[in-house]
């Protein structure tokens, strides 16, 4: 089989390797779709903290995968050959990929099951700031987490103010239910306060330290911050954090570290029952052997989720 494997740092491969045989616990998957996550972009520049050492195994660290069961372990009971599953992965960057108990799921709307991992992520980030009707929140990135956690505010009846430096995503935002400020504008923090007061709660989601700042400035006091798309060592300004008695929580995936409430499956349901507006987030399809030249020149402008199709020519 073919699966793209990280070599160092900005240099990926596509590389034949065996097809992997499943333990008896275990279910060998064919890979239909595989989002690709921020995570993989930090993954590929080098810079994100769960990558310790090189060369990566193949096909890692795909995880947004949607496939079919192409054959099971011994123990495996309630899947059979040809069922379509999700919520496998870690290795799906591969046109085959191993599985201990994935999610089957009806055939149908199987492109969009791609974004069960982020909106999973999204129901817990919104889980983590607990809003209120009439509330405001700040979501700062519009990325496909921030996006999806946009809209879920919003249909929640919270008034969101969301930011991002990429045209098309400030648009999308609109139509997912916020008031966009472009952050490209050096006084957008100071605008939002002005003209909206300070917000209860801030979300970031761009993956970028600069946000942090203006984000302890538009918090109100006794506000909370989630910090979801930092990864990195990160300053944050003492004064105002100790002067507002600001929380800040970190989002940890699909799953909420307080109630230990997983909403992978939630997601599932949500995805198989409405489009929630996949057609605008998923931007682009590529084939396995495409990866390695879209992840060096990804285009923000362009491109919110991208889709790879590992066994598609």
């Amino acid at each position: 089989m073919l699966a793209a494997v990280f070599k160092r740092p900005r240099e990926v491969e596509i590389e034949r390797v065996e097809v992997p045989e499943p333990k008896p616990d275990e279910v060998l998957v064919r890979v239909l779709y595989n989002g690709i996550c921020g995570t993989d972009l930090r993954v590929w520049e080098g810079t994100h903290w769960m990558v310790e050492g090189w060369p990566l195994e193949p096909g890692a660290y795909g995880h947004e995968s949607v496939g079919e069961v192409a054959s099971v372990g011994s123990r495996v009971e309630g899947l059979k050959a040809g069922d379509k599953v999700v919520g496998f992965g870690g290795k799906s960057f591969a046109q085959y990929s191993l599985a201990k108990d994935p999610i089957l799921v009806a055939d149908s709307a199987l492109e969009r099951l791609a974004l069960v991992s982020p909106l999973s992520n999204a129901l817990n980030i919104a889980s983590l700031v607990g809003p209120r009707p009439g509330g405001k929140v700040l979501v700062m990135g519009q990325g496909t987490i921030g996006l999806f956690v946009t809209k879920l505010l919003s249909e929640r009846g919270v008034e969101v103010i969301a930011t991002d430096v990429v045209d098309r995503r400030l648009r999308l935002s609109k139509k997912f239910g916020a008031k966009a400020y472009d952050a490209r504008d050096p006084e957008y923090a100071a605008k939002i306060v002005e003209e909206n007061g300070e917000i209860e709660s801030v979300v970031e989601c761009a993956g970028s330290e600069r946000t942090l700042a203006p984000a302890c400035d538009v918090v109100a006091p006794a506000g909370t911050i989630v910090i979801y798309g930092c990864q990195q060592t990160m300053p944050l300004p003492y004064k105002p954090l100790r002067r507002k008695g600001v929380r800040i929580e970190f989002g940890t995936a699909s799953t909420n570290p307080r109630t230990g409430i997983d909403y992978t499956l939630l997601a599932v349901r949500m995805l198989q029952r409405d489009s929630l507006y996949a057609e605008d987030v998923i931007s682009e399809k590529i084939t396995l052997q495409e990866l390695p030249e879209v992840l060096a020149g990804f285009d923000r402008e362009r491109w919110i989720k991208v889709v790879v199709e590992p066994n598609r020519e």
